[in-house]
């Protein structure tokens, strides 16, 4: 009784909490909790408190258009990175990781995911060669069953008195997709114990379902929490239940393939189903038969749900783009797919809506950028597709000319995003956005050239004197982001590292407190691109140490303790 009138007592504290306007409400893993949280989401539109939101950017497209304000999370930087291989592997393998991820665009794409990194610093002690050949082209579902197997593999090494043999590895891994499917249908992350229990009674061999229970346990790969199951983490129960759709989809028995189906027409669009849609195809595409991926897409094009437009468009991009990853870019056949659904063409079409949209809009606000948002995060998540489809640069690229000055801003800002998944060729247009009447367009362009740079690091000799000509503007703004734009420029193009410090050496003096802290940063992050250049930094930072701003002073001072960390013998 005492335990009910605690209980009670503190659902009307946080029912009375909920009601008032200074009370943040964290809501973490939108994406994980669907439908969990509307009331939540409806009380905040009231202004019965305020509404904090952590989740993935995929598949919640109604709550981004409800925010004020929406930061986006962009995972390790470098430093980070380089910092997490190096505690994890030997110097030997480190170095050999990091090389193979800076070659692989796509790979280092993922790699800044903290999860992906910790399986590719696994993959790599235990089979460097063989992760090269499985995930060369950035595909998730290669890194995910490369490592799902690794485990199998150290497993079955510790129970050799079993016996196990591939059967027993197909049962368990079908029998993780069949309850990682329910999960994710009941919303469920924590796995209740009864959903664990059903899927096991439904096996018909009694013996073989007393051998998957006792893998289950063992394996590693569903962990007990309590009461309650989970897998190690949400991308693996998204890709066991995307391996499972795939084993349906491709399956001899007809009963079977109309169930996989059924399912993928039913919930194609559902936001809890996003990744395991992109899990679904990268299997599917495992065999490399064009039939395979065409029937996937055709099934996109049947039983037309209620949602359409862009949204169809981006899946559409999902599922290709596993395909060009694991398959490879068979002109022939990509041709075909692009006949049959117009994938490519479609895309260019959306981005000169999105322009169009930006154009239309009658007041002087410059942020009705969602439908270009929503098209620039798909394809970050589908470089193989943007890799193939160079003319949906050309909506953007002429809106950098465009009169009006809010266009010529958003599509600078697009293409800087655009950039680190498909990386201009023309930079003319951006070049001159870069000497726009307009500080914000100013400052959109060097941000999308540096993202040019950083993507195709052959075109930065283009883009280093527009950007040292952008530091000199007369305005504070534009003056910090060529700062930012050159320390990116020189971390993707070290070669460059003389030209770079020339202008921050220079910059270490700006009459504006915040540039010279850029200035200063940027030094460290030159060094540690280029260590080899240490002793050009030590002079501007020795003299920023005697700054008149106390910010300037501490900054320089920690700046020349990372100097000597990087280059020790300096």
């Amino acid at each position: 009784q005492n335990k009910d009138e605690e209980y009670e007592r503190l659902r009307r504290q946080i029912s009375e909490e909920l009601e008032k306007p200074t009370t943040l409400v964290v809501l973490d893993g939108l994406d994980e909790r669907y439908r969990a949280s509307e009331k939540l989401l409806g009380q905040a539109k009231e202004g019965r408190h305020k509404l904090l939101l952590l989740s993935r950017p995929y598949g919640i497209e109604q709550e981004r258009s409800l925010v004020d304000l929406e930061v986006e999370h962009v995972g390790l930087n470098d430093t980070q990175m380089e910092a997490y291989v190096s505690h994890d592997l030997s110097p030997e393998l480190g170095e050999e990781l990091l090389a193979f991820i800076r070659e692989q665009p796509a790979i280092e794409a993922v790699a800044h995911v903290p999860v992906n990194l910790q399986i590719l610093c696994a993959l790599w002690q235990d089979d460097g060669a063989g992760v090269r050949e499985e995930i060369m082209r950035g595909s998730l579902p290669g890194l995910y069953g490369k490592l799902t197997r690794y485990i199998w593999k150290r497993y079955e090494a510790r129970h050799k008195e079993q016996g196990l043999q591939n059967k027993d590895r197909e049962a368990l891994f079908d029998t993780l997709g069949k309850i990682a499917l329910r999960a994710l249908h009941r919303g469920e992350v924590l796995i209740s114990q009864g959903l664990v229990e059903k899927v096991l009674e439904e096996e018909s061999c009694v013996e073989e379902d007393s051998r998957v229970s006792k893998m289950l346990q063992e394996s590693g790969l569903l962990q007990s929490v309590g009461s309650q199951y989970q897998f190690p983490h949400l991308t693996f129960q998204e890709y066991f239940a995307g391996r499972l759709l795939a084993r349906q989809l491709l399956s001899s028995e007809a009963k079977v393939r109309e169930k996989g189906e059924k399912f993928f027409c039913k919930h194609k669009y559902a936001p809890q189903y996003g990744r395991t849609l992109s899990f679904l195809a990268g299997e599917v595409s495992k065999k490399q038969e064009i039939e395979d991926i065409r029937k996937l897409l055709s099934l996109l094009e049947a039983e037309p749900q209620e949602v359409v437009g862009v949204q169809h468009l981006l899946l559409q991009m999902r599922l290709l783009n596993e395909w060009l990853c694991v398959a490879g870019e068979d002109e022939e056949e990509l041709g075909a797919l692009e006949e049959a659904f117009h994938v490519m063409d479609s895309l260019v079409e959306w981005f000169g809506e999105g322009v169009e949209r930006v154009r239309r809009k009658d007041d002087s606000s410059w942020d009705d950028r969602q439908l270009l948002s929503l098209l620039t995060t798909g394809l970050q998540s589908s470089r193989a597709v943007a890799a193939q489809a160079p003319a949906l640069l050309e909506p953007l690229l002429a809106a950098c000319k465009d009169s009006d000055e809010k266009v010529r801003y958003v599509a600078s800002r697009a293409l800087a995003e655009v950039a680190k998944a498909a990386p201009a060729q023309d930079l003319e247009p951006l070049l001159a956005a870069g000497k726009d009447s307009s500080e914000e367009v100013r400052s959109a362009a060097i941000f999308a050239l540096a993202e040019v740079a950083k993507a195709a690091p052959a075109l930065a000799a283009q883009v280093l004197e527009p950007l040292r000509a952008a530091g000199k503007d007369s305005e504070e703004d534009v003056r910090r982001a060529a700062i930012l734009a050159l320390r990116s420029l020189v971390q993707a193009a070290p070669g460059h590292a003389d030209q770079v410090l020339e202008h921050l050496r220079a910059a270490c003096k700006d009459s504006e407190e915040d540039v010279r802290l850029a200035a200063i940063y940027a030094l460290v992050s030159v060094v540690k691109a280029a260590p080899g250049h240490a002793d050009q930094v030590l002079e501007p930072l020795r003299a920023a140490g005697k700054d008149s701003s106390e910010k300037v002073r501490s900054a320089a001072s920690e700046a020349l303790a990372e100097v000597a960390k990087a280059a020790p013998t300096q």
